[in-house]
Formats: structure tokens, sequence, C-alpha cells
């Protein structure tokens, strides 16, 4: 069994941390439920996607909506991460809350914080998806493209309007630096990398049949 606490020290002893959980904690027990039923879903936690969900819903600010689900996202996967049982996780929740200047935790808070920290099978199944595809190296972060007309003047003095894709794709590598690498595309290219994609895309179709 994994001894390491859910809280350790280090993030305890963080003024910025200890403020987050404050925040965290003194949201209204609703809020807390619906934070744990945001995060039962393939996209979690993440304050970029799901931040709009929950400020619409509670009617929060935009920074406090994307704190909360920050927090939630560091508990949850240090809970998952750990091993941790709902209950236990819960627990030592909210002992570590109870600081020089304690956190209160009323009964209600302490189910949402235990649902927050209990098993979301869409989030873990994402999470274990993405780690297998980020771990041991280079990993895909984001594409970019622009469309432009290039004139080009042949040999007879006409002019040819040329379509040029600009692209560019940004990755980080296993020790987590980012790259981008910038080139251009003739129409030509586009489709041949169209074509190429789309063979990709059928022998994906292949594995999750397999994997079915």
């Amino acid at each position: 069994m994994n001894n390491e606490p859910l809280l350790p020290d280090r993030m305890l002893s963080s003024p910025a941390f200890v403020r987050d959980m404050r925040m965290f904690l003194e949201l209204p027990a609703r809020v807390l439920f619906g934070i744990s039923e945001i995060g039962d879903s393939a996209e979690g936690f993440a304050a970029e996607s799901q931040g709009g969900i929950l400020r619409e819903r509670f009617d929060l600010g935009i920074d406090s909506a994307a704190r909360a689900l920050r927090f939630a996202e560091y508990v949850y996967n240090r809970a998952s991460d750990l091993h941790l049982e709902a209950d236990d996780a819960a627990a030592q929740f909210a002992a570590a809350s109870n600081l020089e200047n304690p956190i209160s935790i009323d009964g209600e808070r302490k189910d949402a914080v235990r649902a927050i920290l209990s098993f979301k099978r869409d989030y873990e199944i994402a999470r274990a998806r993405s780690a297998t595809a980020t771990s041991g190296g280079p990993h895909f972060i984001g594409v970019n493209g622009s469309w432009s007309v290039k004139p080009v003047r042949v040999r007879n003095g006409e002019v040819v309007k040329v379509p040029i894709l600009a692209m560019s794709v940004t990755w980080h590598d296993g020790s987590e630096n980012n790259h981008e690498a910038f080139f251009q595309m003739s129409a030509e290219d586009w489709a041949e990398f169209k074509s190429g994609i789309a063979s990709i895309e059928e022998m994906r179709e292949d594995v999750e049949n397999t994997a079915r």
C-alpha cells in the first residue's frame, strides 16, 4: 500500500495552494457535486473545455470556475495515482484542511469531496489513453494552418495564382520540451497528405475493431 499522503507537505506549505484549497472548500456543496458530475466524462476536469459549463450552471466567475476545476483535477489525479479509495482520500483531504487556520468542511461538503474523488471511468480511460500516447517519446500537441494565394510568373510572362498552405505542427519531447515545425504545401501536397491520413484512419478503425 502506498503511504504517500494525498496532499504532500510541500503543497500544504505553499500559500498559493492553500489559497486555492480554501477557495475550493468554500464553494457551496451543490457546486462541488456539480464539479463531480462534470468530471465524470472523458474531458474530466479540464478547465479549458469544462469551465464554461461550470460557469453557466452555477453563475461562477471565469477565474473561480477555472481554479476550482484545476484544483479538483489535481486532487483527483493524486488520489488515482496513489490508488486511494474515495473514503480514504476524502478523509486525508479533510485532515489536511485542518491547518493553522483551519478550513471548515461540513457534512454535505465532505460528501461532495468524496464524490469528486470517487472513481470516474470515462475520465480514467481518457487519462490511460493519453498517458500511453505521451510516454516514452515525442507527443503531438497541435496543428495550425492557413491557405493563401502566391502569384508565380511563368516563362511567357503570365502570372499563375498558386494556392499555398502554410502549416505548423507542435509537439513535446520526452523531457516535456515543446517544439514546432513550419512548412508549406501545394494543393497536390495537401491532397497526398489527406490520402495518407485516410490510410492511417483506416488502420485506426481496424485497431478499434480488434480492441472491442
